[in-house]
């Protein structure tokens, strides 16, 4: 050998190992060719793939059966959870949105309601018939005024 770690022909010397190797690949894929592509091994195939089949089935099924015995959740009352959980969260959503309305619709009307203590200009009221409450009913005989004003003026409201 030289230094340079070649040996005197410049031979590779896995020249060899590499040629035995891919005519060992070469014969095993032509030997697993002929044999794959043969009646027998498609019906050996077949039966093969038929009793995995029913031998995972069994497996699945023996598995359900205990986890059932033993109370266990399933695949299946997971994925039932999972979407029970989603449906809450969606209705939860929808409460939240709604206490944020009406948080908001609260807030105007105790705005209204300060600007009207403060004295500010009331906010324009529709017109009602004549003799009746805001709600629409008739005002008993004798009820003219609003109870704030007979407060503020000594009198009992309630009498």
């Amino acid at each position: 050998m030289s230094a340079s770690g070649g040996d005197k022909g410049g031979e590779d010397p896995f020249a060899a190992v590499r040629d035995a190797y891919g005519q060992v690949v070469e014969n095993w894929a032509a030997a697993m060719e002929r044999v794959v592509t043969t009646d027998e091994f498609a019906e050996a195939s077949g039966r093969f793939l038929r009793q995995y089949a029913e031998l995972n089935e069994a497996g699945r099924s023996a598995t359900r059966a205990t986890a059932d015995q033993l109370h266990l959740a399933t695949k299946d009352d997971v994925a039932r959870a999972v979407q029970l959980v989603a449906q809450l969260e969606r209705k939860v959503d929808e409460v939240s949105d709604d206490v944020h309305a009406i948080r908001q619709s609260i807030a105007a009307i105790e705005a209204s309601l300060a600007a009207l203590a403060d004295g500010a200009a009331p906010a324009p009221k529709k017109k009602r018939p004549a003799g009746t409450s805001g709600s629409g009913k008739k005002r008993p005989a004798g009820a003219s005024g609003s109870t704030k004003k007979r407060a503020s003026a000594g009198a009992d409201p309630t009498a």
